[in-house]
């Protein structure tokens, strides 16, 4: 196990940005995925961590990842459950087991392990379907008015004050600053990755969804730490291993990371903390594209260390 990216990780062009952040990005780790003597091995690199551990979006949407290249799994992905056990950063293996392969729902599970193996740092179950005829259609509207991204506040390099990884998207705030002490145990943002490859994949789609700060330090005063448990989502219509489907924002104050008016990528999620004490936090999540389309019902179990 090594708390160092390794030399050989593949590279592409820099993003289109004058601030692109520190590699590897996104992409570049997905392409370091590979085969290993247990299972996937990939280095969860140090910028891409949060505190003593690599980023849950990222460790998650490593999984599902492995997942596709392992079995072929081509169906929608439908949900999952995350379980956060212990820190994922430097190398770690993934560890694929199909639980059930069916014609209407796969069950496959993905197990995260470090030190050689030895300790098991995060545990994924994933729920594939194939679309199929129904009497049922049921269907949430879009949202509208969706928030303007230029009228929220960019957030700016944290710089030592907050996880390594968030420098990697590009962030609007729309409400909610964490630790500002706030009225409201809620936060909603704007997110994009920096990377452009990552923006309209399955796993680039995953990660953005984790970006947010627990809802709860909103209402909080002062850094204290805070991770995340659990996280269960539900993907409603199905998410393709392809990636979503495209939505385009403008962001009419030309502050775009990569230059341009206008791009795909932008997750807009708000979460809302619905109870807290004795050290736990429980949040409501919910996250939609660019067009108020709504990709994603999460939700996740936070522990509060102060």
């Amino acid at each position: 196990m090594t708390d160092s990216p390794p030399e050989n990780l593949p590279g592409r062009p820099a993003p289109d940005d004058s601030a692109a952040p520190e590699r590897p990005w996104f992409g570049d780790i997905l392409a370091a995925l590979a085969p290993g003597p247990s299972g996937w091995r990939v280095p969860v690199p140090p910028n891409w961590s949060q505190g003593r551990a690599g980023f849950g979006g990222l460790v998650t949407a490593l999984c599902v990842e492995a997942i596709r290249r392992e079995t072929g799994e081509a169906a929608p992905l439908r949900s999952l459950t995350m379980a956060f056990i212990g820190p994922a950063l430097g190398e770690i293996d993934i560890q694929i087991r199909p639980l059930r392969r069916g014609r209407t729902a796969s069950f496959i599970e993905a197990t995260v392990v470090t030190g050689g193996g030895q300790e098991v740092a995060a545990s994924l179950t994933a729920c594939f379907g194939p679309e199929r005829e129904s009497r049922l259609t049921l269907e949430s509207p879009p949202r509208a008015p969706m928030p303007d991204p230029a009228a929220g506040i960019r957030l700016p390099p944290l710089r030592g004050m907050g996880p390594v990884f968030i420098g990697q998207f590009d962030v609007r705030v729309v409400r909610g600053v964490p630790f500002g002490g706030g009225a409201e145990a809620e936060i909603e943002w704007w997110t994009r990755h920096h990377d452009p490859a990552a923006r309209t994949s399955e796993a680039g789609l995953i990660a953005a969804l984790d970006v947010l700060p627990p809802a709860a330090t909103a209402r909080l005063r002062g850094l204290m730490p805070v991770a995340s448990l659990t996280w269960f989502i539900d993907f409603p219509g199905g998410l393709p291993a392809a990636g979503p489907a495209p939505a385009v924002l403008t962001v009419a104050d030309g502050t775009d990371p990569a230059g341009a008016d206008a791009g795909p990528g932008w997750v807009l999620t708000r979460s809302s903390a619905d109870h807290g004490g004795g050290g736990f936090s429980g949040q409501a999540m919910t996250s939609w594209s660019a067009d108020g389309r709504l990709l994603a019902l999460h939700r996740q179990s936070v522990g509060i260390f102060g």
